[in-house]
């Protein structure tokens, strides 16, 4: 969750899989699993393999059928998402950010019958389009797939009732599908680093939005209805876009949520050391 104004833009590549060979003592391509590791796994649900520069899932992640309940596989090489998954129909969270799956190498289907998946993380990868399959996967809470190459969400996404964490910063996507209303959960929206000229109306529907992140864009304006609908706002980052204070000024609920902000920043802060609270969250002060 974000916390407080938001000064500098986050690096946009942040993970590297550099010397990974050297961090590790020796390039590995394979995981050796011994039954030690395997009952570990079982017993605890959780698998760790991040950092080993794997080309495939190991067949021994399949080994633990239905006690797996979280799975890191970030900061691999992994091309494929197999139709094996879904032999793990416990599974809750799925991490997966900085490999190198591509469109066709997702057996969505096969995740779509993880009916208890809450987290699935596809940061860092090379996806350009996401299915209408998406609209499936009605248990997921948080959705991370930034810094990929998306030029576009599917309209489907609006079934996430339950949706509450969406990052897909650091895309070029141009339009945010008017259904994006209908993910009424949404706590924390990051939309920042994209191609944006302007946002839906329909973001005043999301009453339980507490940050939004909208720097490096290209907007001019937030929806009329953001600060008057959504009053549990907080936190919001204009940084690098067009918006500037005077159109704050005169948009319907600005007064209500500077109050909020200012609230928020005074707990965060040592009350000797608070300043103004003046609005530093990028907009141009002209």
């Amino acid at each position: 969750m974000l916390d407080g104004p938001i000064l500098k833009q986050a690096p946009t590549r942040p993970i590297s899989r550099a010397n990974n060979a050297t961090t590790l003592g020796k390039e590995k391509t394979e995981v050796s699993v011994d039954k030690n590791r395997l009952d570990r796994w079982k017993a605890t649900g959780v698998i760790g393999l991040r950092d080993y520069n794997l080309r495939a899932i190991p067949d021994e992640v399949w080994a633990c059928g239905t006690s797996a309940r979280v799975i890191e596989l970030s900061n691999n090489a992994i091309p494929v998402v197999p139709a094996k998954i879904g032999c793990l129909s416990s599974l809750q969270k799925l991490f997966l950010s900085a490999n190198d799956i591509l469109d066709n190498s997702i057996n969505w289907e096969a995740l779509v019958s993880l009916k208890f998946l809450t987290v699935l993380s596809l940061d860092q990868n090379h996806l350009t389009t996401l299915p209408p399959a998406l609209g499936l996967f009605t248990s997921l809470r948080q959705f991370h797939v930034a810094n990929n190459k998306l030029s576009s969400l599917p309209n489907e996404i609006g079934l996430l009732t339950k949706l509450e964490v969406l990052k897909v910063n650091n895309n070029r996507i141009s339009t945010m599908p008017t259904c994006i209303g209908d993910c009424i959960g949404l706590i924390e929206v990051d939309v920042s680093s994209n191609l944006l000229s302007e946002l839906p109306e329909t973001f005043g529907n999301l009453h339980n939005l507490k940050s939004l992140c909208l720097s490096n864009n290209g907007l001019k304006s937030l929806p009329s209805t953001l600060f008057k609908k959504c009053l549990q706002l907080t936190t919001l980052d204009l940084h690098n876009t067009e918006i500037t204070m005077d159109v704050l000024r005169q948009t319907e609920g600005w007064e209500s949520f500077d109050e909020r902000r200012r609230l928020k920043h005074q707990k965060q802060l040592d009350f000797r050391v608070v300043n103004s609270g003046a609005f530093d969250e990028g907009a141009d002060k002209s």
